[in-house]
């Protein structure tokens, strides 16, 4: 009798877009969220144990609601998916270069309309011997994610997730892994408004839709379809403190000054309505040659919410910068949080 042992670099994790809430799709082979680190997901079913007077030990057991989290982490390449993230629509560019890039625009809400951000099914693959352990889970939304990076390291991403439903088979797709190279951060800039944030030692940005989760009758022990109530941009910078009269930059006192409330400010603003820092520009990029990408997080009214300054011993200081941004940079009335193209030389 044979026995195998499953592992992680024989495994697969595919997604389809689902056209219904509580009907799974077959995900493709090649249709991978982007490069992987890690899946992780947990299953609880719920259950309620309960003993009564008289009784010492539990002598009633009974199911409560299925719920289905988890994560999916590794590098970050592929920046149409960021749709499902932020809560979006793809509309893509005629040729997909910086003339007419690819854009993701801001959904109302949840659902499958043309306007809408659908849920998704993940396919859970583990290959080993002639034995496939596989699993959908279905009605996948996403309520927060985050791409960050720090100085010489690649860019990575983590996206949580909630799912409705699983099924087990042995049926295992065919599957070819991503084979675009993940965004590094030295190709990284980071701007608010025209001015670049100077000598940037990490940085984060994290996406969340509030979702509002519940269960019913008529679905039983299974999520209901949800809906969203808000959709939220926060940042985080690791900068080091400097002064410099560099035109068209941003340095740590000026980040300061914009927490105080505006630009030149030496103290908090009196007044209830503060200053934005501007408009957030983040352009990763994998060089300037033919259809080398390019990929752009533009974030409109971003204020500075709190800077952390540790003065000690141990040599340059460091600010730690964390704020919101309000919404995708508007164009021609809809609101565009992501771009991405293909570079294309004439």
């Amino acid at each position: 009798m044979a026995a195998y042992l499953y592992h992680g670099n024989q495994s697969y994790g595919i997604f389809g877009e689902e056209s219904a809430w509580g009907t799974a799709v077959v995900p493709t082979g090649g249709a991978n969220i982007d490069h992987y680190d890690t899946i992780s997901f947990d299953m609880d079913n719920g259950r309620g144990y309960d003993n009564a007077l008289g009784e010492s030990n539990l002598t009633q057991v009974h199911n409560g609601n299925v719920e289905i989290t988890g994560s999916v982490e590794g590098n970050f390449s592929n920046a149409s998916f960021l749709q499902y993230i932020v809560g979006g629509n793809l509309i893509a560019g005629a040729d997909g270069d910086e003339s007419d890039p690819n854009q993701l625009r801001e959904s109302t809400n949840f659902g499958y309309a043309e306007t809408e951000t659908p849920s998704l099914s993940l396919e859970i693959g583990r290959l080993v011997g002639g034995d496939s352990d596989v699993m959908v889970l279905d009605g996948l939304t996403f309520p927060t994610g985050r791409i960050g990076a720090a100085a010489g390291e690649k860019v990575k991403y983590s996206y949580d997730f909630r799912a409705r439903n699983a099924v087990t088979s042995t049926t295992a797709e065919t599957i070819s892994n991503p084979t675009a190279k993940p965004f590094n951060f030295v190709e990284g800039t980071w701007k608010f408004g025209s001015d670049a944030v100077l000598r940037i030692r990490n940085f984060e940005i994290s996406f969340a839709l509030d979702y509002d989760y519940s269960y019913n009758l008529t679905d039983g022990r299974l999520l209901e379809q949800p809906v969203w109530k808000k959709r939220e941009y926060t940042f985080t910078l690791g900068v080091t403190h400097s002064v410099d009269d560099a035109a068209t930059s941003m340095d740590g006192v000026e980040l300061r000054e914009l927490l105080y409330g505006a630009a030149a400010s030496t103290t908090f603003d009196t007044t209830g309505t503060p200053d934005e820092a501007g408009n957030i520009e983040l352009v990763l990029t994998k060089g300037t040659g033919d259809s080398d990408p390019t990929a752009t997080i533009q974030l409109e009214g971003a204020y500075i919410d709190k800077i952390n300054e540790p003065i000690n011993l141990d040599g340059k200081i460091v600010f730690s910068v964390t704020g919101h941004a309000v919404k995708g940079l508007t164009d021609t009335g809809q609101q565009i949080p992501v771009e991405y193209y293909d570079h294309s030389v004439a």
